[in-house]
């Protein structure tokens, strides 16, 4: 059976015509931003109150548990895209092919990323409506812009963790409800909007990576949805807002009569642990489950064993047992590691730097290779990679000053100084000052100084050539500015 859209119309199958199935629904979102009363964040809200008003607390805790998991998904998500961009980025020079190709390629790619993440009948072939970025004329904008603004977007600075906080795109159709308007239904509005935001950025992330990995010929088998946990399957909330959704508002009133039905769906249950993530295997031994949320909130959180319980107490014990609230629900959803303390890694970027998927790679790859005494990582055009180790103490402490202050601030100057001393030509000042008299480490390592300068291009996002020539046009002595940061050192 099609899905119907919001003016009433059904549209395509994906199956049938995937060109047809996106134009009913660009055509359906168009619609709904621009009728009064059907913008989904209204809708989305409207959900939340008939929950607050008219149904049980349970019900609500219910909708919470899925959000929850929403938001958890959607942290564990980003690493994945962020280090997929990163190496695209830094290795295989993925925003210029991209730009280069015909939009009817992109398009192609953009259509089979939509298809994977909501073309299959899922929950995301329903929210897709409250994504009006997931439509071609905003992907395909600047040539092929917008969809690599997304992708720079939701780049993590540091793909080794998952964050407890994921990056949100928030929609500029959306606006923060007001508490003190609604004082009654205050919590209602806050989830309505917390699940508006999930959705959203959850779909939208999902399609950027999709597409990405269509564009790079990767097969979509290894970002399949991930199973709901029991407790959200068995409350039957996506099925009731999937009824919800697919109505004219005249229907609204009868499907609310309806809701209760839907609370008790069975729906597909899949025991995973809290701790672990690991999936009840049919027929073997049962999981544990918190008798405290079972008994007085009917919340099911399952445990493989009792070192994964215990393990999973310092989050756990937010909301162990009692109602959630929207800000418990993010608090509990992911488990925080510590951060690793080792000397000498390179710390989050400062005062409002954002760094480039190819900047995200170059750090990250970095603190992989701290132990290694690596300085820089040097990408040939044939994406060869070099690990770049300064042998000299005093020009490897003075190019370190310049490297840390372009990574974590983006400064040009510092940018400009560590690919000067990179692509110093062979002899003077360097080995005057006890360094190899064979130049910087380009030129030492066999490489192109071109492939150098691009490259750092692509990391810091301006023409970094131009002002290393500049540089080596005022180096009237010989010295680069990293020898004469050495030098001051004394």
């Amino acid at each position: 059976m099609p899905h119907i859209s919001h003016k009433g119309t059904p549209i395509t199958p994906f199956r049938e015509d995937r060109v047809k199935w996106n134009q009913d629904w660009e055509e359906d979102i168009a619609w709904s931003l621009r009728t009064p009363g059907e913008r989904p964040i209204d809708l989305i809200r409207d959900i939340c109150l008939h929950l607050a008003t008219e149904e049980s607390e349970a019900e609500m805790q219910h909708m919470l548990a899925w959000h929850r998991e929403l938001y958890g998904r959607l942290c564990q998500a980003l690493p994945s895209l962020a280090h997929a961009a990163a190496v695209a980025f830094a290795t295989n020079d993925f925003p210029k092919k991209w730009l280069g190709v015909q939009a009817s390629v992109r398009q192609e790619h953009i259509l089979e990323a939509l298809g994977r993440s909501c073309g299959e009948e899922d929950y995301g072939d329903f929210f897709r409506w409250l994504c009006d970025e997931l439509t071609l004329p905003f992907l395909q904008k600047g040539g092929g812009q917008g969809f690599l603004d997304l992708l720079k977007h939701f780049t993590l600075d540091d793909y080794s963790l998952i964050p407890k906080e994921p990056i949100y795109l928030e929609s500029s159709h959306w606006y923060p409800a007001d508490p003190a308007a609604e004082p009654k239904t205050a919590a209602a509005y806050e989830l309505a909007d917390a699940e508006f935001n999930v959705q959203r950025s959850y779909l939208i992330a999902r399609t950027v990576h999709e597409t990405l990995r269509s564009f790079l010929g990767i097969s979509n088998q290894a970002t399949k949805p991930l199973p709901e946990k029991r407790d959200v399957a068995k409350s039957g909330i996506p099925e009731m807002i999937r009824k919800f959704m697919a109505y004219e508002p005249a229907a609204m009133k009868k499907i609310r009569k309806q809701s209760r039905r839907y609370s008790t769906h069975p729906g597909p249950r899949v025991s995973l642990c809290e701790s672990c993530g690991i999936s009840e295997s049919p027929g073997g031994e049962r999981f544990m489950r918190c008798k405290a949320c079972t008994e007085k909130v009917s919340r099911q959180i399952y445990y493989c064993s009792r070192e994964c319980q215990r393990k999973d107490w310092k989050r756990h014990k937010i909301i162990c047992g009692k109602p959630m609230t929207v800000s418990e629900s993010h608090e509990s959803a992911i488990s925080a590691k510590p951060i690793p303390s080792t000397p000498g890694l390179i710390g989050p970027p400062v005062n409002g730097f954002k760094r480039s998927p190819a900047l995200v790679y170059q750090v990250n790859m970095l603190n992989q290779n701290v132990a290694d005494d690596v300085d820089y990582l040097l990408v040939t055009r044939t994406q060869r990679v070099f690990r770049c180790k300064i042998e000299h103490p005093g020009e490897k402490r003075a190019f370190r000053t310049f490297r840390d202050m372009a990574l974590t601030t983006g400064d040009r100057q510092a940018v400009a100084a560590m690919g000067e001393f990179l692509v110093k030509g062979p002899g003077g000042a360097v080995g005057l000052l006890g360094g190899c008299v064979l130049g910087g480490p380009v030129v030492q390592m066999g490489m192109d100084r071109q492939d150098a300068l691009d490259q750092l291009t692509r990391e810091f996002g301006f023409h970094v050539e131009s002002a290393v020539n500049a540089l080596e046009r005022k180096r009237a002595d010989g010295l680069t500015w990293v020898e004469m940061e050495l030098l001051s050192q004394g």
